[in-house]
C-alpha cells in the first residue's frame, strides 16, 4: 500500500470521547485522508451515539466504543530510514471486531455503522488487517514493503463523554436523574442548559421565592387551620390553598436537594406517594420525568401518552373556565355593589380579592400553556443540544456556552409557580382578624397557661358589637362569641317619682358581674345568650319594711341588648 503524507501527534485530547481506552501519552495516527482533527472527532461522534442507541448492553455498548475509537486513533509506529521520517499506524486487529461482533451478539450495529463489519474496505485498506499489512515507502526513499502488525492494547475503560456530560451505565439507567443527550452521554441533574451568570440567577429566584412560599404556606395553614376554635368554610378554602401552595414548595426543594453532579433521590418515594393519591392517572406507569425547560417531575411526554394529558388537563382546563367565569362575574356584582353603597371600604377589600383570584389565575394559565409551549419546541431544542454536544467533543466546555433560547419564559414560569404561597400571605395573612384568632385560641391559651404566660381581656361598653373579646371555656365547641353589655337607663313617671320621695333612701349596689357569666357557650347563638345581672337593694329604713320586705333583692334579666323595649317592660314590671 502506498503511503501519503501523514501526521503523528501525542494523544491528550481529554474532552475527546476516547478519552481513558487510548491512554494518555500514546501516539497515535491521524489519518491522512482526513483534514483536520474537528472532522475526525465529528466521525467519532456519529459513530459513538448510534453506538448509543443501538447497543441493547452495557457490555455491548462498551465493546463497540473501543473498536470506534481504536479505528478511528490507531496506534503510530515512526520509520526513520525514510527521507523524511513517517509515521505508519497499528491498525486493530480482526479479533478485536469478531469480540465486538460476539460480545453484542447479533445487534443492530453492523448494519448503523459500516466501520462495525469486519470485512469492511476503506480508502486506506482494511480497516481491520489479519495479521498485519505492508506499505511502499519508495516515495519518501524507503522500502516498497515495510510490514505493521495490527494491536488490540486499547483499554476496555468505560467510554468517555465530554464535560460536563457523563457517561450512562446500565445501572444508572435506572436512576431518573439524568437527561439525555446524545447515545449514553447524559447531562447530570440538576440541568443546566444556559450559561452560569442565567442559571445562578434562576436558581437564587426559585430559591428566594419558594422559600417564601414556603414559609407564607405555613402560615397559613397555622392561622386558618391550626389556632382556630372554629374553622369555617371561608378558612377551608384559604387552608387547602396554604396546604397546596406547601405541597409545590416542597416539591421544588426535592427537585434541587443538593448541587453535586447527581441527583438526590432522597425521600422521593413520600413526595410521589402522596403526588400518586392526589394525581393518580397522571402518573399511571411511572410515566413521569424531569426536563431542562421545566419545573420538577411531570408528565413524560415522550410516550406518546396522549390520554395522560387528556385525563389530567382537561379537567383542569374546565375549572380554570369556571374560575374564569366566576372571576368576571364577582367583577360585575362589585360593580353593582358599590353603585348601591358608595362604600370605598367595601370597594378596596372586594377589588382585592378580585385581584389575588387574577394573579392565580394567570399563574395556573402560564403553567398548564407553558408545558405546551416547551413541547413544541422541543425539535429545536433538541437540535441545539445536539450542536452544543458536537462543540464539546470538538473544543471543550470552555468554549462550548450552553444557552438555549426563551430564558426570559422559563424565569417568568419559575416566579408564577412560586409566588402563590407569597400571594395568598399579602391577602390572607395581613388580615388583622388573624391576631384575634391567635389571642382566643384555646392551643395558644393552653401553652400560655403551661408557661405561666397569661393576658386579660378588658369588658368594654360600647354600641361596636366586635367592641369586646371573652376568651371561651366550652371544650366541646370550637366556636367562639363575643357580646358587650349595656343596660339602658329606665326612664320613671310622675308616680313613680313622687313614690320614691315618700320611701327610705335605698342604696343599689353592683355586687359583682362575672365575666364569664357575660360569655356562656352553652348557646351556639350570640342573640340568644342570656347574660345575669344581679342587683341588691338594702333598705335603710325600717319604717316601710311591710313594703319592701319581699323585695330585698331583686333580679333583673336581659335577653340582649338589640331588644331595649323587652328590658325596659322588666324594668318597670
Amino acid at each position: 500500500m502506498s503511503l501519503h503524507l501523514s501526521l503523528r501527534f501525542i494523544y491528550s485530547y481529554e474532552s475527546s470521547p476516547c478519552y481513558g481506552i487510548i491512554s494518555p501519552g500514546t501516539y497515535v495516527y491521524v489519518n491522512p485522508m482526513v483534514k483536520n482533527e474537528s472532522v475526525m472527532l465529528a466521525d467519532i461522534y456519529t459513530a459513538s451515539s448510534a453506538v448509543g442507541f443501538a447497543s441493547e448492553n452495557d457490555s455491548c455498548f462498551r465493546e463497540s466504543y473501543r473498536l470506534i475509537c481504536a479505528v478511528n486513533y490507531p496506534l503510530c509506529v515512526t520509520i526513520n530510514s525514510t527521507t523524511p521520517p513517517v509515521a505508519l499506524p497499528y491498525k486493530p486487529c480482526v479479533s478485536l471486531c469478531y469480540k465486538t461482533r460476539e460480545v453484542c451478539n447479533g445487534s443492530q450495529l453492523y448494519d448503523m455503522i459500516p466501520q462495525m463489519s469486519c470485512e469492511y474496505v476503506g480508502v486506506a485498506g482494511r480497516i481491520y488487517p489479519d495479521p498485519g499489512e505492508y506499505f511502499n515507502l519508495t516515495n519518501v526513499n524507503g522500502s516498497d514493503s515495510v510490514y505493521t502488525e495490527c494491536t488490540t492494547n486499547y483499554n476496555p475503560g468505560t467510554p468517555h463523554c465530554p464535560a460536563p456530560l457523563v457517561y450512562i451505565t446500565d445501572e444508572m439507567t435506572d436512576i431518573n436523574g439524568y437527561y439525555i443527550i446524545e447515545g449514553r452521554c447524559a447531562l447530570p441533574c440538576p440541568f443546566s442548559l444556559w450559561s452560569d451568570k442565567k442559571m445562578r440567577l434562576l436558581y437564587y429566584v426559585q430559591t428566594a421565592i419558594n422559600s417564601l412560599s414556603f414559609l407564607s404556606g405555613l402560615f397559613l395553614i397555622v392561622f386558618y387551620g391550626i389556632l382556630p376554635n372554629e374553622i369555617t368554610h371561608r378558612m377551608e378554602i384559604i387552608l387547602s390553598f396554604g396546604i397546596s401552595n406547601t405541597l409545590v414548595c416542597i416539591s421544588y426543594f426535592m427537585d434541587n436537594p443538593q448541587r453535586d453532579l447527581y441527583c438526590g433521590e432522597n425521600h422521593r418515594v413520600l413526595v410521589w406517594s402522596l403526588a400518586l393519591i392526589l394525581t393518580i392517572v397522571p402518573l399511571t406507569g411511572s410515566t413521569y420525568n424531569s426536563s431542562p425547560t421545566t419545573i420538577g417531575c411531570w408528565i413524560n411526554s415522550n410516550n406518546n401518552g396522549l390520554w395522560q394529558y387528556f385525563n389530567f388537563y382537561v379537567p383542569s382546563w374546565i375549572c380554570l373556565l369556571f374560575v374564569l367565569f366566576t372571576t368576571i362575574y364577582s367583577c360585575y356584582k362589585i360593580y353593582s355593589l358599590y353603585n348601591v353603597l358608595r362604600d370605598k371600604v367595601v370597594l378596596i377589600y372586594n377589588t382585592k380579592q378580585i385581584l389575588i383570584m387574577i394573579i392565580i389565575l394567570f399563574n395556573f394559565v402560564y403553567v398548564s400553556v407553558y408545558k405546551f409551549y416547551a413541547m413544541a419546541k422541543d425539535e429545536e431544542y433538541s437540535k441545539l443540544l445536539t450542536a452544543w454536544f458536537v462543540c464539546l467533543i470538538r473544543y471543550g466546555e470552555s468554549k462550548c456556552e450552553r444557552d438555549l433560547p426563551d430564558f426570559s419564559l422559563r424565569l417568568v414560569l419559575a416566579i408564577v409557580t412560586a409566588n402563590n404561597g407569597v400571594v395568598g400571605f399579602l391577602a390572607y395573612g395581613l388580615d388583622s382578624n388573624n391576631i384575634k384568632v391567635f389571642k382566643q385560641s384555646k392551643l395558644v391559651l393552653y401553652f400560655m397557661s403551661k408557661i405561666g404566660v397569661s393576658w386579660s381581656f378588658n369588658l368594654t361598653y360600647s354600641n361596636t358589637p366586635s367592641s369586646s373579646i371573652t376568651p371561651t371555656t366550652n371544650t366541646t365547641s370550637r366556636k367562639s362569641t363575643s357580646s358587650s353589655i349595656k343596660m339602658k337607663p329606665v326612664e320613671k313617671t310622675t308616680e313613680q317619682q313622687q313614690q320614691q320621695q315618700t320611701q327610705p333612701e335605698t342604696t343599689t349596689n353592683i355586687q359583682n358581674i362575672d365575666i364569664e357569666s357575660c360569655s356562656k357557650e352553652e348557646s351556639t347563638n350570640d342573640l340568644k345568650n342570656i347574660n345575669i345581672v344581679t342587683f341588691e337593694t338594702t333598705t335603710k329604713n325600717n319604717n316601710n319594711n311591710n313594703d319592701y320586705k319581699d323585695k330585698d333583692e331583686s333580679t333583673f334579666t336581659t335577653k340582649s341588648k338589640s331588644k331595649p323595649d323587652d328590658e325596659e317592660n322588666n324594668l318597670n314590671s
